[in-house]
């Protein structure tokens, strides 16, 4: 089947915005706001129909987010519960998989860089009163948390960006057509991580050196972001999640968080605490969201629908594993974003037309797509900011170090999850 002319310059301007992104990272927002451009200029999308594909609600959300999980870690209440924690074990490698466990539980209610951050630093202490390498834990944080980005709809750009584009509801990750939804399937998940990373950090049973508690400043932060979660719950279910309900909810608590922190904060760096967040993520969203909102009204989601059950049949799980595997493999060397934001109205398609039901196709989606991510050292943002941080104290990080425990990992959570998803939210 042939593409007529402005379905050629949409898949060629996606295709080239994507590998172009996967080998210049730092360049991905002006590479996706150029290729925008080019397909505004051949006519293939007027500037009317980019402002209507940018969905405003996602972009104040994932705003909001980062400013609660920005006071939230000056707060110091996740390097105060950390260590608490950490404080009561007596050897490193219980500790190590105190410290990644916890992660992935702060990556279900924070922005994954935000929590890969803040418990690096309670990581490289741990790490330095042993006397052991930081770079196997670092690495455990990195899975845990890309993990935990997918349990919740607030705390993974990809996972934000897929709950709007699929229609879903906060609390469709905790029940979902009445049954227990993605966020359980990611706790099975945590808990089955927990014999491969005592494999992965036995070899460091040194006696544990004791670690001074840190002190929590303040428990605003934490409270305001325990309301903000309630607050989502009780409008899930009162108010159906209508439109702008969500940025509403999220932004009222992030404003007034900011405002605690205005009070509290000794030197008050505005300049500094802005900077400080991921702006560029967002107009990367928001990038991503008119280029897969272009693909959308043209006919190459169905063209790769039908490659799609061409390839792996119309069995419904035949449907589901062919997604959970290309999702995998893609999510390992490009950014999970655009391909979920792409793929998803793919998998609606097709499990529309293998009368298949969309719930276990969606979710497979999501898990491969997050899951992937942790196979590679550049196959998330959480990755590259962690790495970024091992090279700059010193310590060097090899690909194939990261790939053998991040792939061993990515098959057991998919395992887990995937069959998780198929018998039990099917």
């Amino acid at each position: 089947m042939l593409f007529n002319m402005c379905e050629f310059i949409l898949f060629t301007t996606f295709m080239t915005c994507i590998l172009l992104t996967l080998l210049y990272d730092s360049l991905k927002t002006k590479i996706i706001w150029t290729g925008i451009l080019v397909i505004v200029l051949f006519g293939c999308v007027t500037l009317s129909q980019v402002l209507s594909y940018i969905d405003f609600d996602v972009l104040v959300v994932f705003l909001s987010m980062m400013v609660l999980s920005k006071t939230l870690s000056y707060s110091k209440f996740p390097d105060y519960l950390a260590t608490r924690i950490v404080s009561r074990v007596k050897n490193a490698s219980t500790a190590m998989i105190i410290i990644s466990l916890f992660t992935g539980i702060l990556s279900i209610f924070i922005i994954d860089v935000a929590s890969v951050l803040v418990m690096s630093s309670v990581a490289f202490t741990v790490c330095r009163r042993c006397n052991i390498n930081p770079v196997p834990l670092l690495f455990g944080i990195i899975l845990m948390a890309n993990l935990g980005g997918a349990a919740t709809m607030v705390s993974y750009p990809a996972t934000l960006v897929f709950t709007r584009l699929a229609g879903l509801k906060f609390m469709d990750y905790f029940i979902i057509d009445g049954k227990p939804g993605m966020f359980f399937a990611i706790q099975i998940s945590f808990l089955c991580s927990v014999p491969l990373l005592y494999m992965y950090y036995k070899k460091y049973d040194h006696p544990l050196l004791k670690v001074d508690p840190e002190e929590c400043i303040s428990w605003v932060p934490v409270t305001l972001t325990a309301a903000m979660i309630v607050s989502l719950t009780v409008a899930s279910y009162l108010l159906n999640d209508k439109q702008y309900v969500s940025s509403f909810i999220c932004s009222s608590y992030a404003l007034t968080s900011y405002g605690w922190y205005l009070l509290n904060s000794r030197d008050r760096d505005y300049v500094e605490f802005f900077r400080g967040l991921d702006l560029h993520t967002g107009l990367f969203l928001a990038g991503i969201l008119v280029l897969v909102g272009s693909l959308g009204h043209s006919n190459l989601v169905e063209y790769a629908a039908k490659y799609f059950i061409a390839i792996f049949g119309s069995a419904p799980y035949h449907s589901f594993a062919g997604i959970i595997m290309i999702s995998l493999v893609i999510s390992a060397f490009i950014l999970n974003i655009p391909y979920i934001a792409a793929m998803l109205p793919v998998t609606e398609l097709i499990a529309w037309q293998t009368a298949s039901n969309q719930t276990p196709l969606l979710f497979g989606l999501l898990l491969g797509g997050t899951v992937g991510g942790n196979i590679t050292p550049f196959g998330a943002s959480s990755n590259v900011v962690v790495i970024g941080l091992l090279k700059k104290k010193g310590y060097e990080t090899r690909f194939f170090d990261f790939l053998r425990i991040g792939l061993a990992h990515a098959i057991l959570t998919t395992i887990v999850g995937g069959a998780y998803i198929w018998f039990i939210m099917n």
